[in-house]
C-alpha cells in the first residue's frame, strides 16, 4: 500500500502540514491520530504552563518584597548612622560652648523628627537618636551646674 497526501479524507487542519508518505509491503490496517496545532494562547493556559509561571512570578515578586525591604532597611539604617555621628561631632565640637552645642543638638532632633515625619526613619531609630541627645544635653546641664557650684563657692572663699 502507499498513501501519500496529507490526510485520507483530502483536507488538512492547518495550512503548511507536511505531508505524510508511508510504503508498506503488505496490507495492513493504519490508525492515524491527528492533533491539530495550538496556538500561543492555548499553550499559555495549560495548567503544567500555569503553574510554572505563577512559581516564577511568586518568585520575582517574593524576591522584590524582601530586596525593597532590606534596602529600606539598610537605608534607615546609613541615616541612623550619620545621624549620630552628626550628633556627636556637634557635642565633641561644641561642648565647651553649653549654650551653642545644646542650640545645634535641639536643631539636629527637630530635621530628626522631619525624617521620622517623612517616614525615612522608624520610631525606634528616633528613639536611640533622641535618647543620644538627651544624654549629651543631660551632660551639658551637668556640667553648667557644677560651674556654677564652684563659682559660688569660689566667690564665698573670697569674702
Amino acid at each position: 500500500m502507499r498513501s501519500e497526501g496529507s490526510s485520507t479524507e483530502g483536507a488538512s487542519w492547518d495550512v503548511g502540514v507536511n505531508p505524510i508518505n508511508i510504503t508498506m509491503d503488505e496490507p495492513s490496517d493504519l490508525t492515524a491520530h491527528y492533533v491539530r496545532a495550538q496556538a500561543w494562547w492555548q499553550i499559555l493556559v495549560r495548567t503544567d504552563v500555569i503553574s510554572a509561571i505563577l512559581g516564577l512570578l511568586g518568585t520575582v515578586v517574593t524576591v522584590g518584597l524582601v530586596g525593597g525591604a532590606w534596602f529600606r532597611s539598610r537605608k534607615r539604617r546609613d541615616i541612623v548612622k550619620a545621624f549620630l555621628a552628626e550628633i556627636d561631632d556637634v557635642y565633641s565640637r561644641l561642648r565647651t560652648d553649653p549654650k551653642k552645642c545644646e542650640e545645634e543638638l535641639y536643631t539636629l532632633r527637630n530635621t530628626i523628627l522631619e525624617g521620622l515625619t517623612e517616614g525615612k526613619m522608624t520610631e525606634d531609630n528616633y528613639a536611640i537618636l533622641d535618647n543620644r541627645i538627651d544624654k549629651y544635653v543631660n551632660e551639658l546641664a551637668e556640667k553648667q551646674e557644677d560651674k556654677r557650684i564652684s563659682g559660688e563657692k569660689r566667690a564665698k572663699g573670697k569674702e
